[in-house]
């Protein structure tokens, strides 16, 4: 079969000024108790093994340190969670951006992913009482890791951090007083400014409807590292990061919030510094291609009424090779798709249609010069 590579267009690969979030996800449910960690099946919330059976499902980490505020009253606290994986470079600029928030009733969870570089002796220098250090015994990966700090999570709200990023001193007090003003919005984020290998300021939309359209496109949504959310709503509708997904995870427990009721909202200033460096830029492009699973059965959800053979075509439109022979179900499953302005989740539509038309179009275009330039 003929195929025709696509190659990514500028503002694709304009990434680390798009959507450089990442970070985080799940292969498991995880629940904390009696100072073990026991991980189970993430899908069904069924802890699959006793703490101590152990099984490739299953496992038992060191006893969490307990020297933290008291769980008796959480209304108003924030559990903020980092997920380390050989960060000794970078995780003392990130605790210690945490432990000076100008917002105080907080408990930081710190998930130390099988690092091997020293990043546990760099934590063993903090004695913030508000600190929990967890060490997986080896590495288990940041979605898993993510997965086990929402389920020790007792704050009214989980905000994420990467371990090689620093939070704005007002962050986490700038970030509460929007949701304890806006009770309808379920997931807060916000835009970053970039340092490192690449300087700069992303710029996310605002509103609920053009952050959910977005979801589509893989970028201009939710930022994972300024990510700010309700533990009450992942908790009741049991939602984790997929680890099998990763490092597109994140989108993935974006568009699992947005099927289960969630409403989204991004502060138009910078709450985090995002620090750019050779591992996440990797980690990014490899997202890319990973996000193929979260857009069709995204298409799904936003399509209902088109059929399985359509929704493949359509998904193909955001692939980097395509099949010339697939032009004309290409062209027909987008004629249906932009002409169905049917809202399912609250997103906005026009957005959805004119993202899914740019994307026709491109592919037309590159096939028609193909077959222009073929003897």
């Amino acid at each position: 079969v003929a195929t025709t590579p696509i190659l990514p267009m500028k503002d694709e690969r304009d990434f680390l000024t798009e959507e450089i979030g990442h970070c985080a996800s799940p292969l498991a449910r995880s629940k904390f108790g009696q100072g073990n960690v026991c991980l189970g099946d993430y899908r069904t919330g069924h802890i699959m093994a006793e703490q101590n059976a152990l099984s490739p499902h299953a496992w038992k980490c060191e006893p969490m340190k307990k020297n933290g505020p008291s769980d008796n009253n959480s209304s108003g606290r924030i559990s903020v969670a980092i997920c380390a994986y050989n960060a000794a470079k970078f995780i003392n600029d990130s605790l210690a951006s945490i432990i000076n928030q100008t917002f105080g009733d907080i408990e930081i969870i710190v998930i130390d992913d099988g690092s091997t570089d020293g990043t546990d002796f760099v934590l063993s220098g903090f004695t913030d009482p508000r600190l929990n250090v967890v060490r997986n015994p080896s590495n288990l990966g940041v979605a898993t890791s993510r997965n086990i700090s929402i389920a020790l999570a007792r704050g009214e709200f989980i905000a994420l951090l990467d371990a090689d990023d620093i939070a704005h001193p007002d962050r986490l007090a700038t970030q509460h007083a929007f949701m304890a003003a806006h009770p309808e919005v379920t997931i807060c984020g916000s835009d970053m400014r970039l340092f490192g290998a690449v300087s700069g300021m992303t710029d996310v939309p605002a509103d609920d409807s053009v952050i959910k359209a977005n979801f589509l496109s893989g970028d201009h949504n939710i930022m994972n590292p300024t990510s700010f959310m309700r533990r009450d709503f992942i908790a009741n509708n049991n939602i984790r990061y997929n680890p099998n997904l990763q490092p597109a995870d994140d989108l993935e427990f974006w568009i699992q919030c947005m099927r289960y009721g969630a409403n989204f909202a991004n502060l138009k200033l910078e709450t985090v510094f995002y620090r750019v460096h050779d591992h996440n830029i990797s980690k990014t492009i490899e997202k890319k291609w990973q996000m193929r699973h979260n857009r069709q059965n995204l298409f799904f959800d936003l399509f209902p009424s088109m059929t399985a053979s359509g929704i493949r075509a359509l998904a193909a439109l955001f692939y980097n090779n395509i099949e010339i022979s697939q032009l004309d179900k290409m062209k027909e499953a987008h004629n249906k798709a932009i002409i169905d302005m049917a809202s399912v989740f609250g997103e906005d539509r026009k957005i959805v249609s004119e993202l899914i038309k740019k994307r026709f179009e491109r592919v037309e275009n590159l096939i028609l010069q193909v077959r222009r330039e073929s003897p």
